[in-house]
């Protein structure tokens, strides 16, 4: 629904407002996979086992062929054989592991967009207009993945298995604690799809246009905004601490603050004769200039760290300071080695550290338990602000994408010759130059590997344009300079 409204009755100003309701479309692969979170190992399962299965055809449990959920590695791709294993095998005490299950809330709903828009135009000269308007849309009901069979580490014996809910709830005489609630030991990770999600766009939008003003056209924009969420994509990685999911409200993963663009076109006037050669000569240029975007940190558990025991591979580490001053690059993040902290050799402990920066580390940490683990997996030092790995058994302190990427300034270019041969026949050749100033442009940390930051050797890198990490090498997407000369007939 939108109005629109003339207030001096003269034409030269709009007041214009409008509101509108969007329900998604939910799609299938939502409810049949595992695609999307860190926890879950090769194989799901879409039903829940009330009894182990031992992987022999015809044994006494309840997971079917079809109710597996298998990638490709776990096909059986002779033509001789059945295409999926007859079963898996859930039960530890026959040599099989804890299956992983996707479950789907009962009460789900379709998710929804309410947006709204109030914004101004005015005239300023017959060919040149002003427009500055407050744009907004809240996201509802939005899908979500949480793991609600989460390691509780005080219930935990070192298994991880025997801190999850479903299993501690078991009688001790089925490997429990006898706390009671539903019991299913056979289950890991149980990734549960539900609405408890939403979102948040704020933002100030201001045009001016020109239009035809001794042949210049030409169109600027600016845009100040804020994005905030819980989560970014449907079925997207799973909260570090899936007890409390409002701990992953924050920006965006789209949330760009500022953007300016200014698009041209200029008509060079034009002289007779010469052949035609002084006639039909256009110049265009496209600005962009923009901020960067948020990136997450994400401990995978690459080299074996797991800080919070859960088993979950989405941990994050604890900041000290801001995190503007950590900032990706092609050669990363400072980093503080392990080998450079001091182990006492009766306690274990560590004591201090061999230089200082590792020595502010050292001082940051916290308690012992924290600062032990600075000896397996070091930390990161920019500025003033640190980056420590936290206790084992505790979740780190900061918030989910804390980081900014880098900013994109580009300036693409291009001359265009029109010439008519005749009344309905005439030529254009251009000339187009994407990047012209061949401004250096990278995407963010875009991979697991990237945003690990147990992994020194590769986290804060960038290594790639913005083509090419988006999987889409084209002409004018933030690669290096390109030339691209064309030729139109157009009748």
């Amino acid at each position: 629904m939108g109005i629109s409204w003339d207030p001096w009755g003269h034409g030269k100003t709009v007041v214009r407002a409008g509101g509108g309701l969007t329900y998604e479309i939910p799609h299938l692969s939502l409810f049949l996979g595992q695609n999307g979170v860190e926890n879950a190992s090769t194989a799901g399962l879409n039903v829940i086992p009330t009894a182990p299965s031992t992987g022999i055809p015809g044994a006494n449990g309840t997971i079917a062929a079809s109710a597996v959920n298998l990638t490709g590695d776990l096909l059986n791709w002779s033509v001789a054989g059945p295409v999926f294993q007859p079963a898996i095998n859930c039960d530890p005490a026959t040599g099989g592991t804890p299956c992983d299950i996707l479950g789907v809330s009962r009460s789900l709903r379709t998710p929804y967009v309410i947006t709204w828009n109030l914004n101004v135009q005015q005239q300023l000269t017959p060919t040149t207009s002003l427009q500055a308007g407050y744009v907004a849309n809240r996201g509802v009901k939005l899908y979500g993945v949480r793991d609600i069979n989460q390691v509780n580490f005080a219930n935990d014996d070192g298994s991880e298995q025997l801190g999850r809910p479903f299993t501690a709830n078991c009688p001790v005489a089925q490997g429990g604690l006898g706390l009671g609630g539903p019991c299913f030991p056979f289950l890991e990770f149980v990734n549960f799809l539900d609405n408890g999600y939403t979102s948040i766009y704020h933002g100030l939008q201001a045009t001016v246009t020109q239009r035809a003003w001794k042949g210049l056209n030409f169109v600027a924009g600016y845009t100040w905004a804020h994005s905030i969420d819980d989560v970014s994509l449907n079925r997207a990685q799973q909260p570090q601490d899936s007890t409390r999911p409002g701990l992953e409200r924050a920006n965006s993963d789209s949330d760009l603050r500022h953007r300016f663009t200014l698009a041209l076109t200029y008509e060079v006037p034009s002289r007779k004769g010469y052949g035609h050669l002084l006639e039909g000569w256009q110049v265009n240029s496209i600005l962009t200039i923009q901020g960067g975007l948020p990136w997450n940190l994400i401990d995978g558990n690459i080299n074996g760290s797991d800080s919070s025991g859960t088993g979950e591979f989405a941990d994050r580490w604890n900041i000290t300071s801001s995190p503007a001053n950590f900032k990706p690059s092609t050669t990363g993040i400072p980093f503080v080695d392990p080998s450079f902290f001091t182990v006492d050799t009766n306690s274990g402990h560590v004591i201090g550290g061999t230089n200082a920066a590792s020595n502010t580390c050292f001082s940051i940490a916290g308690s012992q338990e924290a600062k032990d683990q600075l000896a397996s997996l070091g930390c990161y030092v920019a500025g003033s602000s640190v980056l420590t790995p936290p206790a084992f058994g505790t979740f780190g302190n900061i918030g989910r994408n804390p980081f900014r990427g880098p900013r994109l300034d580009n300036l693409d270019f291009s001359v265009v010759k029109t010439t008519n041969l005749n009344e309905r026949v005439s030529v254009q050749l251009r000339g187009e130059f994407f990047n012209i100033l061949n401004h250096p442009h990278f995407a963010n940390p875009n991979t697991q590997g990237l945003v690990d930051p147990s992994d020194p050797t590769s986290f804060g890198f960038i290594f790639n344009t913005p083509d090419v990490a988006a999987a889409n090498p084209v002409i004018g997407t933030g690669g290096p300079r390109n030339i691209q000369l064309g030729l139109k007939f157009r009748f």
